[in-house]
Formats: structure tokens, C-alpha cells, sequence
């Protein structure tokens, strides 16, 4: 999707459907005019220039992860909240939402189970993997990318990781995408609680696993997850924060910014010949 012609600074608006489709037009007139940017609507901050942006995040003494949202769009909450805890797991904060130490103590985990040794062991399932998808269109002359190859690709490898049956790609793709959509505060009350129905079926499809795991370890990512003590705590993961993980850092994290890299490169190399021919005039490299 095109990015809004010609967008001026009071018409930056990220819950306008148009603009939150495709935001580059907005995000260049914030880099240009405002870049540090406040959304009347959300209250939340937008810095959009690299090096402002990477002092911010190395800065942990003046900026924190903690997020406060103004009332209207943190509404359902209560909601939500009683979802939770009457049918499945009220999920603990993310990774990418906690703060020193907590967030270094936590890291460590994610640090001992992403290794680069356990990584380097999963190229060859990953080159047959991509191998695979590539046959099943390349003799059609033309496919659906997103969906044949850049959305299969990555969820199917952290679904390998995981232990999740290649089968199931689809279901869990649906779970992640009602927790993206809810995660854009643009959200009915209608619509929030079926987001977060949606994630406690997750939560009652991966449990089984998380429990299995723990009587008998294997040598999945998700295994040492499970079964791996965070040292600082003294204590394994809890089901709320393994939950929180699941969807937020590893199926969400994972999956869907490899998407959107894979589908995104792609097009730009097709609106921009020079720099396919570039690419392709020298493979090795």
C-alpha cells in the first residue's frame, strides 16, 4: 500500500487507518518538522531520527520501558483483565517491557537459549526449509509471496524451535495476529476481548507443552526456556511470564518483523531494479 501523498504535520494522525497501513509519509514529515513528536491521541512519544532514537535506548537512567496510556485508549482493560484470569493466564511483562536489572537479569535467559552454537544448528533445517517453499510455486512462474513464503518461512522455524507441529503454523498465525491487532490500541470492546480470546486459546494450546517440557526436557529452544534458571531470581519462568514470551517476544518478536523484512525487501527490490541487479550481479557476496 502507497503511503499518503503529501501529509502535513497536523494531519499526522497513527490511528487514521490509511496512515497507520503504510506511515512512511508521516514518519518523514516527523523526522523533517517534528522529531520528537507527541500523539495528542495517545499521549506516547514518536522519535523518528536514528541518532536521537539510539541515545534514547542506550540511556537507561532517563528513560524507562514502563508504558502509561491516556484513558481512551487503554480502555477494556478491566475487561480484559477479568478474561485473564477467569479462563487462562494473566500474562507477566515482557522482556521488552522490563527495566534494569530486571530486564539484564532476564536477558541472560534468552542469551543462554539463543546461543550462537543452538542457532548455527538449525541452518540446514532452515536452507531445505526455504528450499521447500520455493519449489512448491517456482514452477507456477508466480506466487503469493507473503503468504507461500515470507509468512511461512520464520513461523515455521521458530515453530521448529518451539516444538510446534509444522501443522499448526496457521492457527498460531492467527492467534498472533489478534494480538498485533489489539496491540494497535484501534480496538471496539467487541473487538478486544475476542483479540484476547484468541490468545487464551493460545495459552491453552502451548500449556501442555510448557508442562511436558518440564517432566521431560528436550533440546528445543523453548525447553531451555522453560527449564533454565534465571540466576539473579533463583527460579525457572513462571506459566504468566513463559505465556507473555510466547506470544509477545517469540512467536509476535520472531515471526512477524522476519515477515515484514522478507515481504518489504522483496518490494523494494522490485520497485528498485538497479539495486536488484546490483545484488544479483555478485551472489557470493
Amino acid at each position: 500500500m502507497a503511503s499518503k501523498p503529501d501529509i502535513s504535520l497536523q494531519e499526522v494522525d497513527f490511528f487514521d487507518t490509511e496512515i497507520s497501513e503504510c506511515p512512511y509519509s508521516a514518519y518523514k514529515v516527523l523526522r523533517e518538522q517534528a522529531p520528537v513528536w507527541e500523539d495528542p491521541i495517545s499521549g506516547m512519544y514518536v522519535v523518528t531520527r536514528y541518532e536521537d532514537i539510539k541515545k534514547i535506548l542506550v540511556d537507561t537512567e532517563r528513560f524507562r520501558n514502563a508504558r502509561q496510556f491516556r484513558a481512551n485508549t487503554s480502555k477494556h482493560t478491566e475487561v480484559i483483565r477479568e478474561l485473564y484470569e477467569s479462563n487462562g493466564w494473566v500474562p507477566a511483562r515482557t522482556l521488552a517491557g522490563r527495566d534494569d536489572p530486571n530486564h539484564k537479569e532476564m536477558k541472560a535467559l534468552f542469551t543462554h537459549a539463543f546461543r550462537p552454537q543452538k542457532i548455527k544448528q538449525l541452518d540446514p533445517f532452515v536452507e531445505d526449509l526455504a528450499i521447500r517453499l520455493l519449489e512448491k510455486f517456482l514452477q507456477k512462474g508466480k506466487c503469493d509471496w507473503v503468504k507461500e513464503f515470507a509468512i511461512p518461512l520464520p513461523l515455521i522455524v521458530i515453530g521448529h524451535q518451539m516444538g510446534v507441529p509444522e501443522k499448526d503454523i496457521w492457527q498460531i498465525k492467527a492467534w498472533t495476529d489478534a494480538w498485533v491487532q489489539r496491540l494497535g490500541m484501534m480496538q471496539t470492546e467487541e473487538e478486544a476481548i475476542w483479540s484476547t480470546e484468541m490468545e487464551i486459546e493460545a495459552q491453552h494450546y502451548f500449556q501442555p507443552i510448557f508442562d511436558r517440557l518440564r517432566e521431560e526436557p528436550d533440546d528445543t529452544l523453548l525447553s531451555d526456556l522453560v527449564n533454565t534458571e534465571v540466576l539473579a531470581w533463583g527460579r525457572t519462568l513462571t506459566d504468566e511470564e513463559l505465556h507473555a514470551e510466547m506470544m509477545a517476544d517469540t512467536f509476535v518478536g520472531g515471526s512477524e518483523t522476519s515477515t515484514n523484512a522478507i515481504a518489504a525487501g522483496v518490494m523494494l527490490l522490485i520497485e528498485q531494479p538497479d539495486q536488484w541487479e546490483l545484488l544479483n550481479s555478485d551472489p557470493e557476496k
